[in-house]
């Protein structure tokens, strides 16, 4: 009987937790749960694992078994946010404007993912859909966050050039979303006003059918409608820049 296989990076994360409640109640999907930290991830097959450290996350891709199985789905919603209050990245080694840290975070744990994992397909016939997740101000250009944006546009790049070559054998989708209401935007906004943030519930379920029927490549955008809010917004940077402060409840240097 032929299998498919959902692959969850992050997953004792927040959102990565909502998409492995949901696809180990499928008895036709086999959920894998990566992660970094020791203990097991209820509902899923666990696998400890350093997406940073590219050998590792090859070699535990290598030993994941492929037999009956003709689809898998990579979910990724892993990858690193920094507000930079002076405008400027924390730590930018090779002078490109990007954080290093946020690079990482967000482009190599993907790459040391997708692959191995096309290595590992090879020949077979395995179709590959891989989804990853950035912000709906991504093409803004927000200075108090453009590492992450800059890595966020990247990681779009490549996921659209890989559809575009891969002959059909992979869909890649990107999800554009608003503010999801995790626990690492708790703890760095806990004074915000999280009335319109997405649950990740929601964001799941909405997600879901880009991902049960995927296109070649698709940027989706998902969003709880705010009253009143216009892409206006975007363009005050110090607006913004006060708005955070108040959210984070941090006097901005």
């Amino acid at each position: 009987m032929e299998q498919k296989v959902v692959i969850i990076s992050g997953a004792s994360g927040t959102l990565g937790r909502a998409y492995v409640e949901h696809f180990s109640k499928d008895s036709g999907v086999r959920c894998i749960a990566l992660t970094r930290r020791d203990e097991p991830v209820a509902g899923a097959e666990t696998i400890r694992t350093d997406l940073l450290d590219a050998e590792g996350t090859a070699a535990t891709i290598e030993q994941l078994t492929l037999e009956n199985v003709n689809e898998i789905t990579l979910i990724h919603p892993v990858g690193m946010f920094k507000f930079e209050e002076q405008g400027t990245p924390e730590s930018d080694s090779d002078e490109d404007g990007i954080d290093d840290e946020i690079l990482a975070s967000n482009i190599s744990t993907l790459d040391n993912l997708v692959n191995p994992l096309l290595k590992k397909i090879g020949d077979r016939n395995i179709s590959l859909t891989v989804c990853a997740f950035g912000s709906l101000s991504d093409p803004h250009n927000i200075k108090y966050w453009q590492s992450y944006s800059k890595a966020k546009n990247i990681l779009r790049a490549h996921m659209r050039e890989l559809a575009a070559t891969s002959g059909e054998r992979v869909h890649c989708v990107f999800f554009s979303v608003s503010t999801v209401n995790t626990e690492k935007e708790r703890t760095l906004r806990p004074h915000a006003d999280s009335a319109y943030w997405l649950t990740t519930d929601e964001l799941v379920t909405r997600s879901l059918p880009y991902l049960e029927h995927p296109e070649s490549w698709k940027d989706v955008e998902i969003f709880r409608p705010m009253p009143g809010f216009t892409p206006e917004y975007y363009s005050d940077q110090n607006a913004i820049r006060e708005k955070w402060g108040r959210a984070m409840r941090r006097k901005l240097r």
